[in-house]
């Protein structure tokens, strides 16, 4: 019996180290974040263009999502999936720590980029769908996602803090961080084990399975989600010094705090999950307004750093529960033959968000009429708790909280 035990809490252990490696590795398209300006100059382009090494990412990402939909668990087994893409984004990520730009030109590195992202976006559905297939019990369930983006937001402040120390050393340096991903490639190797789930696309009654429609609007609230509440990384330090309420410098540490704050909100969402259950979500969104409210006030109404440091912890506890709730709530609404490609769109619903929020940002900084792009935030509170309402009131019609 002891023996038995010892087994099987290896094999837990074994399923975490998964779960918790895959997930750090998920931000390192973060990595050479800090050294885009220095790459700009190498190559002699305007650092906008060099900007694009980062978002070409997120539109590939979205591309591997959508194949991912279609070919694991159907094609090829998930483990040898991950593997491939694991190893396949170390290479590529580490190749343009060769290049010198006499030699290799700019769109060869975009294109090395763009070739990362497809394996980039493989990770996240072939995670989001093992936790699902792994953890049956709902309460399990949420706490695994929740510590899995725990190790997420660990990861963005190894890709910011340790990007930035390299790009000091040289312009290419960061791109050899991407070697951690060979690290997770022997996790993967050692401990990924294939559920025992099929994908007959069959729901229990021998009917053909389908994505639930509450899954799908669980999907757009995510993207909606992003599309307001990125602005906060894209232009908020940007705010900061145009308001005169401190410099860059800070600004960058409210960067890390918001993901510290994202850390704790990560690692007690499954406690989260089991008092409020799905009322999770809209008492996320009413957070994410409240502090982005509390961020114009801070930065606008009444310039105050104390009032921006508040709005910056509540926002990231908002922000962090929805990150980390979406996913299981889609697992959760879904039948099991589904859940995998339901939650390979549930990555694809992000990023497009992701990418979305740039041209909203400007788009909604243009009907404000100011150059100062503080506006976005009032903006992005009233749709916010717009959006709260909406999903409470959609949630609160929904009989069932759980298919599974």
């Amino acid at each position: 019996m002891g023996s038995m035990t010892a087994k099987q809490g290896k094999v837990a252990a074994g399923i975490y180290v998964v779960i918790l490696s895959v997930y750090f590795v998920i931000p390192d398209m973060g990595y050479i974040a800090p050294s885009l300006n220095a790459i700009a100059e190498v190559y002699g382009v305007d650092p906008g263009t060099a900007s694009y090494l980062s978002t070409i990412v997120a539109l590939t990402q979205i591309v591997a999502a959508l194949i991912c939909s279609v070919i694991a668990g159907r094609f090829i087994r998930r483990k040898t999936l991950l593997s491939i893409a694991v190893g396949g984004m170390a290479v590529v990520g580490v190749l343009p720590a060769f290049f010198t730009p006499e030699v290799v030109p700019f769109w060869v590195l975009m294109v090395d980029r763009a070739v990362f992202g497809l394996f980039l976006g493989f990770l996240q559905p072939i995670i989001y769908a093992f936790i699902a297939q792994v953890f049956v019990d709902a309460n399990k369930r949420a706490t695994a996602y929740g510590w899995g983006n725990v190790a997420f937001n660990i990861g963005a402040v190894f890709a910011s803090s340790v990007g930035g120390i390299c790009v000091g050393i040289g312009w290419n340096t960061a791109f050899w961080l991407y070697a951690v991903g060979l690290v997770v490639l022997v996790c993967v190797l050692l401990f990924y084990k294939e559920p025992d789930v099929g994908v007959d696309e069959k729901a229990e009654d021998g009917k053909k399975a389908h994505i639930t429609p509450i899954a799908w609007f669980y999907m757009i609230i995510f993207l909606l989600a992003q599309v307001l509440d990125y602005p906060f990384f894209t232009v908020f330090i940007s705010c900061l010094v145009q308001n005169g309420i401190t410099d860059a410098v800070i600004g960058g540490q409210l960067l890390s705090l918001f993901t510290l704050v994202g850390i704790l909100a990560a690692a007690f969402f499954g406690q989260m999950f089991k008092l409020f259950k799905l009322q999770t979500l809209p008492l996320a969104c009413a957070t994410c307004a409240v502090g982005l409210a509390l961020m114009f006030a801070g930065l606008v109404v009444v310039p105050s750093l104390p009032l921006v440091i508040i709005s910056v912890c509540v926002l990231g506890l908002g922000h962090l529960v929805i990150t980390a709730g979406v996913p299981h709530y889609v697992s959760i609404s879904c039948p099991a033959a589904v859940a995998s490609s339901a939650l390979a769109f549930t990555a694809v619903f992000m990023n497009l968000g992701t990418f979305v929020s740039s041209p909203y940002v400007q788009f909604a900084a243009d009907v404000a009429g100011k150059g100062d792009y503080s506006a976005v935030f009032m903006v992005s509170a009233v749709l916010m708790a717009i959006l709260a309402v909406v999903v409470f009131v959609v949630i609160g019609k929904t009989k069932k909280e759980v298919l599974q």
